[in-house]
């Protein structure tokens, strides 16, 4: 008996210690779906470059959260470093639609990626977001092969090398079509 509580309580420690899942309802090895959305700037596009078969990042983020701007400046980098093609999903719902806008506008007003807002937090909850922010690398053909949650200091360093090295190995860098021009470029 003793030896059945010893294992049960060694159990509990290791999924104590365990570090949580990013989603619910997606984890490495599952496909996804590549939606259509409306970004920021209004224009509908793909939420997964694997259209043109390159892997994805995909951010789940707020305006309120520190890590996510964290998140965003480094997957800026890593886009223009790399090529890595990132989708940015905004999950505020505070705030009229005019106001919602305009706060991530202006989060985002630099990006060089598509920024999407998740109204009614619809792709949020059909992928069970756990924490904000929170990441997804998935490959070309929608398959999911890592996952970040809350955007952990002491692994987004191990996120970003894998989605670089999945760019690098797809041979894709993102085509100009993926890449979302600066708002100058986009009004012309």
């Amino acid at each position: 008996m003793r030896h059945h509580a010893l294992i049960a309580l060694s159990l509990l420690f290791a999924l104590a210690a365990s570090p949580a899942a990013a989603f619910r309802n997606v984890a490495p090895g599952s496909t996804v779906e590549n939606p259509a959305l409306i970004a920021v700037d209004g224009m509908v596009e793909p939420l997964l470059a694997s259209v043109s078969g390159a892997p994805t990042v995909v951010l789940f983020w707020s305006t309120w959260s520190p890590r996510s701007a964290e998140a965003l400046a480094d997957l800026q980098q890593l886009h223009i470093d790399s090529g890595v093609a990132v989708a940015a999903v905004n999950v505020d719902t505070e705030g009229a639609n005019g106001e919602l806008v305009s706060t991530v506008e202006r989060a985002v007003r630099d990006t060089r990626f598509p920024v999407f807002i998740d109204r009614g937090l619809e792709l949020y909850q059909r992928w069970g977001v756990v924490a904000v922010p929170s990441a997804a690398l998935v490959d070309g053909t929608g398959r999911v092969v890592r996952t970040l949650d809350g955007y952990a200091p002491g692994q987004r360093s191990a996120f970003l090398q894998a989605a670089a090295t999945a760019a690098a190995v797809s041979g894709d860098r993102v085509s100009a079509s993926r890449s979302a021009p600066d708002s100058a470029q986009r009004a012309n």
